[in-house]
Order: C-alpha cells, then sequence, then structure tokens
C-alpha cells in the first residue's frame, strides 16, 4: 500500500514521463536551419554570401528559442549561382552573435566583417590580416561600407551612449573610431568618396528614409523622405538603390528622380548593385510556421534581378 507521500511522487513521474523529461533533463524540441543573407559583390563581379547553418532548442514549457549551434561560412558564386570549387572558408562558429555580410576592399585584396563587436579583415587568401576589438557592437545586424580608396570602413552600430543607431568610420591607417552620423544605418559610400549614403531608422514608418551626407560639408541632405527607403546602395555617383515595401526603387541622383526597378512577392532587403551597375543582388524574406505551432522562421534566399527588372532569379534557397 502506497502512502500520500509515494503517489505524489508516482503522479510526477507520470507527468514528466508524458512530458519528454527524463533522470530530470527536459528534452527541447529542436530544429535545424541553413539559410544564405547578406550577398555583396567581389569587385571581380562574383556575389559573396554567408551560409548559416543553425541549430536551435526549444524550451517546451515556455517557448524559449535559444540557439546549440551555429556555424557562418563564406561562399561565392556567379550571378547565376555557380558556385566557386574554393569557397568553402568557415568565418565564426560563435552562438548569438550578430554579423554584417562580407564587405571587400575595392580592388579585391581583403575583406572585412563584423561579428559581435569584433571587425575582422582578412586578405584575398581569408587570412586574417587584423581584428579590431573595440568596435560598438549592433543590437540589429551591423553594415559595412569599405571607401574607394581603401583607406577607411564605415559600419552602423549602437553607440553605448545612443538609443539609435549611428555611423562610424574607422581609419586603418590610424586604428581610429570616429562617428560620423549620429543618427543613422546602411552606409554606402560614393565612388569619390565625397559623401556616404544611408538611411535612418528604417525600422520606423515615420523616420525612415534615404540620406546624403556630405563628408567636408559635414552636411544632411534629405533624398527620400516620409519613411519610404531602406537598404539603401549607391552606384558610381549617379544611383541609388533602396527598398520601399516590398519593391527595388532606383534614384537618380543627376535628375532627383525615382522609377521602378522590381516590384516582388515577398519582402526584400539588402539590394546591392553589380561592379557594372546592371544588376543587383538581394535578400529575399519568407516567414514560415513549419516548425512548430509557437515558433516560426523567416527563410532567406539570394536573388538576383536586372536594373531594367528583367531576368530575375532565385539562387539560393534556405532548406
Amino acid at each position: 500500500m502506497l502512502n500520500c507521500n509515494e503517489y505524489i511522487v508516482l503522479i510526477l513521474l507520470v507527468i514528466f514521463s508524458f512530458l519528454g523529461v527524463s533522470c530530470g533533463t527536459i528534452n527541447p524540441n529542436t530544429y535545424n536551419f541553413t539559410y544564405f543573407v547578406r550577398p555583396s559583390w567581389t569587385p571581380e563581379g562574383k556575389i559573396a554570401y554567408f551560409q548559416v547553418e543553425l541549430n536551435t532548442s526549444q524550451n517546451i514549457f515556455d517557448g524559449d528559442v535559444t540557439e546549440t549551434k551555429r556555424t557562418i561560412t563564406l561562399k561565392k558564386m556567379s550571378s547565376y549561382g555557380t558556385e566557386e570549387s574554393d569557397s568553402n572558408f568557415v568565418v565564426s562558429t560563435e552562438l548569438d552573435k550578430n554579423f554584417s555580410g562580407p564587405c571587400y576592399h575595392p580592388n579585391g585584396s581583403q575583406w572585412a566583417v563584423i561579428i559581435g563587436n569584433k571587425l575582422n579583415i582578412y586578405d584575398s587568401l581569408n587570412n586574417l590580416v587584423k581584428t579590431y576589438s573595440y568596435i560598438s557592437s549592433s543590437e540589429v545586424n551591423p553594415q559595412l561600407a569599405w571607401n574607394p580608396q581603401g583607406t577607411a570602413i564605415a559600419y552602423s552600430a549602437y553607440p553605448s551612449s545612443y538609443n539609435h543607431k549611428g555611423i562610424s568610420v574607422l581609419t586603418l591607417s590610424t586604428e581610429t573610431v570616429s562617428q560620423i552620423i549620429p543618427t543613422g544605418d546602411i552606409p554606402s559610400w560614393s565612388s569619390d568618396g565625397e559623401f556616404v549614403v544611408y538611411c535612418y531608422d528604417y525600422t520606423s514608418p515615420d523616420n525612415g528614409g534615404v540620406y546624403l551626407w556630405d563628408i567636408s560639408d559635414q552636411q544632411d541632405n534629405v533624398l527620400i523622405k516620409n519613411g519610404d527607403g531602406g537598404y539603401p546602395d549607391v552606384y558610381q555617383n549617379s544611383k541609388i538603390i533602396y527598398v520601399s515595401d516590398n519593391k527595388l526603387i532606383k534614384y537618380n541622383l543627376n535628375t532627383a528622380t525615382t522609377s521602378e526597378v522590381y516590384t516582388h512577392t515577398k519582402p526584400v532587403c539588402y539590394p546591392r548593385w553589380s561592379p557594372d551597375g546592371k544588376s543587383l543582388v538581394f535578400t529575399e524574406f519568407e516567414y514560415q510556421k513549419d516548425y512548430s505551432s509557437s515558433y516560426g522562421f523567416t527563410a532567406r534566399n539570394i536573388c538576383v534581378v536586372n536594373e531594367d527588372g528583367t531576368a530575375f532569379r532565385r539562387l539560393k534557397e534556405t532548406n
């Protein structure tokens, strides 16, 4: 005959067994993804991007999801999706670290990336050249832009004394950092290095827009206002591509006019001009709820389209 305490223990064992608990350890739901993000162009016209292999664990009681493994690998391919045979460099295996996309020196001799609060520079053979560990980390994803002279790198991050993202510049010769734009995101240098195009707080519909910051005059010029415009990229000194809703919009700097390049069926971000200015690579988002009733996952795919909106092709898809 079981006493009261023994009945309680028996009932608890039955409940724990039903919930998948063994020896006091909860067996969580696990999900494994491979997705593709942050495409950019190398100077010779290849598409460089990150392949992210992510393993996650979801607590069956509160639904919280944590990373258990993450591998970020640098890959390269042609604008038609042909993979480079030697592009398989593991950039990071750190968990829960924000990261930028790969950003190439104008002559292709080096490339840079931010992982957490570190900015790493590699040579063309992926040998680590330098690590700058005093970079302010970003609560969203940071973005890098090498100036056309190859002497400085602009990046967006949250300085500790600000509530908004700002744009800073790392001068490589002196290894010093200075903030040039107190509130801004997604910097892109002009071809002469005289100005930086950026967006302001693109997550806010009241404050979004595309801006031009004159380096010498320290003056701000509003190009697109009223919450319209995000993820800008400037080509030469003539045209800017940016995102509005699911559309890629081109802004002509010479005529101050806009034209629609491409309307997509899904959310897009980070469009980048090819070196010849004839094509655009961008990231496509697709929210999925395949993995559980309480946890969704945003698929990230890499796509290319011509400047005139033709020849759309999806090169890499989340699996």
